[in-house]
């Protein structure tokens, strides 16, 4: 029972070490203790937010995450590349210099486990990305996207959207207890 109760404490206050970490971090946000963070002081996360085991966030070039967005499992977002494809290239397979692409994430997105987002995309509010995507392209307001490269499956309705999150009736806001 002690062993239980220590090991929860430790949690809590490594979730709480990430969370300071960061560039900026909402009220009533969930960071699993297993989230490796790479640059935090380069992402920023909005209210709401859960973050569970195993996701990687690379903040390099910066990440924002808006408010309500939900990330399942082992999720990836890069936000550096690595020079490959330039005139005045020195090495092979790429050279020292990085690429900067924030990547925007809009609020109320849900993002499903073992997805992949590259540097430089944008989701927009509502989008859904499906379990292992690989999100290569910007990806629309309520729009559903799955696949290798992602690809649009089909759209929320936006008026249901639209008026769920003007009325603030996010899942976390709503649902989760937090401590």
């Amino acid at each position: 029972m002690l062993r239980k109760y220590i090991k929860k404490e430790k949690e809590k206050i490594k979730r709480r070490k990430l969370q300071n970490s960061l560039k900026s971090c909402g009220q009533k946000v969930y960071v699993d203790a297993s989230t490796v963070l790479r640059y935090p002081e380069n992402i920023s996360i909005g209210d709401y937010v859960h973050i569970q085991p195993g996701c990687k966030l690379f903040g390099g070039g910066g990440i924002e995450i808006g408010k309500g967005t939900i990330f399942a499992h082992d999720i990836q977002i890069l936000s550096q590349n690595h020079m490959y494809d330039v005139e005045d290239l020195k090495y092979l397979p790429y050279d020292e210099r990085i690429v900067d692409k924030t990547v925007y994430i809009g609020e109320y997105v849900w993002i499903g486990a073992r997805a992949l987002i590259v540097p430089g995309i944008t989701i927009g509010d509502g989008a859904v990305i499906a379990a292992g995507a690989v999100v290569a392209k910007d990806v629309p307001k309520c729009a559903v996207v799955g696949g290798n490269p992602a690809r649009i499956i089909k759209y929320r309705d936006q008026k249901i959207f639209e008026k769920l999150s003007n009325n603030s009736q996010g899942y976390i806001e709503l649902c989760k207890k937090y401590k």
